[in-house]
This record gives structure tokens, C-alpha cells and sequence, in this order.
């Protein structure tokens, strides 16, 4: 799966995995989409955030993420919630994830 994919980077290590979490999409209406299935991992890594963004991107292009509709249905969403204390407000990676603190699934792993 994804995270085996991610486990699968060279300068990357899976440290902990949550359990899945399922929850109702985020930003569309009720009952317009199926349900999400969301998980956290934390990672050790050499990478700096732009590649490590990269990554999670080649990761969602291999499991068929489509890119067509904002807040639409997708087969997997690999997110960036922080790295180490950076702070970053560049619009392609905002660190930490702007909406981490509005989402349940995140916070309670982290």
C-alpha cells in the first residue's frame, strides 16, 4: 500500500503508523461522497519538504489519484501535516498543514 510505497524511499523511515480513521469527507456536501479513510504517519527523513512533497505526490500518481475537482473524490490524499519545526506559508507547501487542527484523525495520533 501507500505507506509501503513511502517506506520504499531512499532517505525515508516509517516510525509509526495510527490506526484508520473514518470520517466524513471535508468540504463538500453531506452525503455527496463516500466516506474517508484516513491514517498518520510519522516518518524520519532526509529529505527536505519540497521532495518529501514530491514524493507524496509520485506516491498519489501511482495509487491513481485524479486532480480534477477541489475537495473531489480521490483514491488517496498524502498529506504533509508538519517537518520538524519548519514553518512555511509558500502556497504549494504550507507547513504545518493549515487545516491539520480542524481535522480529528490528525490530532489525536499527533
Amino acid at each position: 500500500g501507500a505507506v509501503d510505497a513511502l517506506e520504499d524511499t531512499p532517505g525515508l523511515r516509517v516510525k509509526a503508523v495510527s490506526p484508520v480513521y473514518e470520517t466524513e469527507p471535508w468540504g463538500v456536501a453531506e452525503g455527496s461522497q463516500p466516506s474517508y479513510f484516513n491514517a498518520v504517519i510519522l516518518v524520519k527523513t532526509t529529505l527536505p519538504p519540497a521532495s518529501l512533497l514530491e514524493r507524496g505526490q509520485a506516491v498519489e500518481e501511482a495509487f491513481d489519484r485524479v486532480r480534477e475537482e477541489r475537495w473531489g473524490p480521490r483514491t488517496i490524499d498524502v498529506d504533509i501535516v508538519s517537518y520538524a519545526d519548519v514553518l512555511s506559508d509558500d502556497p504549494v507547501l504550507t507547513l504545518p498543514h493549515p487545516r491539520a487542527r480542524e481535522r480529528a484523525f490528525v490530532l489525536a495520533p499527533w
